[in-house]
């Protein structure tokens, strides 16, 4: 019988100390080969004291790292950085600043065909810039070197850590956009951690969960958002709110009404998004009377927090071309058909 084939990376039972603290706490995590898997957390969680345990930067307390198949790290196993066959791409680039973009590429494959510099650079879209230096170059175009520089040594795994956190947003959400279709062309697996929900939830096609030091859900993008496993993770990822409810034979009662849901019977805390909610507008019926009492604008849409009548406030996603005045009194009522609670 021929087995499955091996994750790109296979972590088991990881344990991971920053000094006295403890920084990742047994994690499990299979990354499946081939595609872009995010790890996303709030800051301190662990997830780059993870990423540097998988480069060989960390040396981990307990637990195994298998890359392709291989072990690099179990009882009495420890294979050096160098060795892992594993490109890493930082915050800010880590260009060498008296080098040109074509010997800051060909530094990663020293002795290596100078065809593949020339391939990388094609690869990035920097065909035409080999001779610039550094300093020449836009803050994305710096970014897509530090990845061809990463890619030109053919390594088995690329991880990124927090890559385009120094950009500014604009800026960011391009280079992000050009990073991931440059990774898929290269059908390389990649690993991308990141505080940034939106940045995880785009870019990848798995994203992992983390946080105190452990992984909380590993799931595709869309069911991490519409079906966490957790209060937690249903909170951490866009703006989650969480309502008291009771539920009985699938249908909760709550301050905002009545649905069906998947819950247990008893007390629960409904699971509510901004964009589950609705204004209804004058004369329409239905919902429960509301005031609103504040407002983040966004441009294209506005979270406004809203108060009932019993003094519970929750926030609502409106298209910014239909907004009311703060203060307006409204009626709020629930979009979806199916909803869920957490015991």
């Amino acid at each position: 019988m021929i087995g499955s084939p091996p994750k790109a990376i296979d972590v088991a039972g990881l344990v991971v100390y920053r000094g006295d603290s403890l920084a990742v706490d047994g994690v499990d995590l299979e990354i499946e080969p081939g595609i872009i898997t995010s790890i996303v957390g709030p800051s301190g969680c662990g997830k780059t004291s993870l990423l540097r345990a998988i480069a060989g930067f960390e040396r981990p307390a307990a637990g195994s790292i298998a890359i392709d198949g291989e072990s690099v790290v179990g009882p009495d196993r420890w294979v050096p950085p160098e060795r892992r066959r594993v490109g890493m791409v930082f915050q800010e680039g880590a260009l060498f600043p008296h080098l040109s973009v074509a010997e800051n590429v060909r530094y990663g494959i020293r002795g290596g065909p100078e065809s593949r510099v020339a391939e990388v650079l094609g690869l990035v879209g920097l065909a035409e810039l080999g001779h610039r230096m550094p300093h020449e170059l836009s803050g994305g175009q710096q970014q897509r070197v530090a990845v061809a520089r990463a890619l030109a040594p053919s390594p088995r795994v690329i991880l990124l850590d927090e890559p385009f956190v120094n950009l500014d947003a604009t800026l960011r959400e391009r280079v992000r956009e050009d990073v991931r279709q440059i990774l898929d062309r290269a059908g390389i697996t990649t690993v991308l951690v990141t505080h940034d929900q939106e940045e995880a939830l785009s870019v990848a096609r798995r994203v992992a969960v983390m946080d105190a030091g452990r992984i909380l859900q590993v799931d595709a993008p869309e069911d991490i958002y519409l079906r966490p496993e957790s209060a937690r993770v249903a909170e951490f990822i866009g703006d989650g709110q969480l309502v008291p409810c009771t539920v009985e034979g699938g249908t909760f009662v709550s301050a905002f009404g009545t649905g069906s849901c998947e819950g247990t019977d008893g007390d629960g805390r409904l699971f509510l998004r901004p964009e589950d909610l609705e204004q209804l507008s004058e004369g329409r019926d239905g919902g429960v009377p509301a005031t609103i009492v504040g407002r983040r604008f966004y441009g294209h849409d506005v979270l406004d927090r809203v108060r009932l009548d019993s003094g519970e406030e929750i926030e609502v996603r409106c298209l910014s071309s239909t907004v009311l005045p703060v203060e307006s009194v409204v009626r709020i009522a629930l979009r979806r058909r199916l909803y869920r609670v957490f015991s």
